[in-house]
């Protein structure tokens, strides 16, 4: 027990110090999926009050919870929370049940409690572990090999969490299974298989429309004022009126379209009826940024769902891609030799011109 020496009155004494402590709790949406009743969150708060409650000097200021966030980054809510709270001088006690509920992350997991903790002044208590900052007779290198090693064997076993987990998923994805937390917009997930997909209705509509508008002649940015003037929801407001928890990437949405989700939808063979997936990844299991996979490490399979675009159609929209033809602004409508005139010389595309003169109108 930590004391603090005093002098009263002249006579020398020891006062108890008082911790002002978090109890901090973390469940991965692994945990949760595994139904392990001994990492809850219920659990895990009865054992840290349960501590609490055995030693007087600890005061509970505030109880911290991320469930369904994984420990292989310290990017959670309610740790930033706690951190916060540390700097504003609230918390000098950290309390958790074990060190793998802290993190899974060794090199970040290990710099908190040796750097950070130790310059802000805080006990660190990993309960299972015997982990005791403020424990005098738990030497500075027996702690520091003590927890790094824990750490290295927690963060391992995230490490192949994740290789088993990415072979699982790249598996489905090879059998043309849909993994995929959200449908492509124009499909729903089948209520009696989420990895298989079916038509939505109502949203392959408008898909159909896009495509029908750009063969016709009409172009991107034509058919995103029309899908807004009429006041269409875009695919992420769409969502969201279903009833999914569905998040636009940069956290606003105001329901418009813009040039790039109709593109994107032009050029989506999902809606011929391929599974296309693994376009994305994330760098590892320890960052969880997602960087672009190339197209040619897509993985693609053939007829898995029903399509809502036809073939022919949709190779005359990526017909049309590659001609960079565009309909005439007075008539709507695509020139019948547009994209199909090139010069002689270096082989580019040519495009009409048109002059009007007061005696006669030249088209060259």
């Amino acid at each position: 027990m930590n004391m603090k020496y005093a002098n009263y009155l002249g006579q020398p004494r020891y006062v108890e110090k008082t911790w002002r402590t978090a109890l901090y709790i973390r469940l991965s949406r692994e945990d949760e999926e595994k139904k392990n009743e001994s990492v809850s969150v219920t659990n895990q708060r009865m054992i840290l009050m349960e501590y609490l409650e055995s030693h007087p000097d600890m005061v509970l200021v505030d109880i911290y919870i991320d469930d369904g966030f994984t420990g292989t980054d310290f990017d959670r809510p309610a740790w930033m929370r706690l951190k916060a709270d540390i700097e504003r001088g609230r918390i000098d006690c950290v309390i958790v049940k074990d060190l793998n509920r802290f993190g899974r992350n060794y090199t970040v997991g290990g710099d908190l409690i040796d750097n950070y903790f130790a310059r802000k002044g805080v006990r660190f208590v990993a309960l299972n572990n015997g982990v005791d900052t403020a424990d005098d007779r738990m030497n500075a290198a027996t702690r520091c090999i003590s927890i790094g090693m824990t750490n290295v064997i927690n963060e391992s076993y995230s490490a192949m969490t994740s290789v088993s987990i990415r072979g699982t998923l790249d598996n489905h994805r090879r059998m043309g299974k849909f993994i995929g937390a959200f449908p492509t917009y124009g499909y729903q997930k089948s209520p009696d298989d989420y990895h298989r997909l079916m038509i939505d209705e109502e949203a392959a509509e408008v898909v159909r429309w896009i495509y029908q508008q750009f063969v016709g002649g009409n172009s991107i940015i034509g058919i995103v004022k029309e899908l807004n003037a009429v006041g269409i929801p875009n695919p992420t407001l769409y969502k969201q009126q279903k009833g999914m928890n569905f998040a636009a990437r940069g956290g606003k949405n105001d329901g418009l379209w813009c040039d790039r989700t109709v593109r994107r939808i032009l050029k989506n063979e999902m809606y011929i009826g391929n599974m296309v997936q693994g376009k994305n990844k994330t760098i590892s299991y320890k960052i969880h940024e997602v960087r672009s996979v190339p197209k040619e490490e897509w993985i693609v399979v053939d007829n898995t769902h029903d399509p809502i675009i036809d073939r022919d159609t949709f190779d005359k929209v990526q017909a049309r891609f590659g001609s960079h033809v565009r309909s005439s602004p007075i008539t709507q409508q695509v020139d019948l030799f547009a994209g199909l005139v090139r010069c002689a010389d270096c082989g580019a595309v040519m495009s009409k011109k048109t002059i009007k003169l007061p005696y006669k109108t030249y088209h060259y």
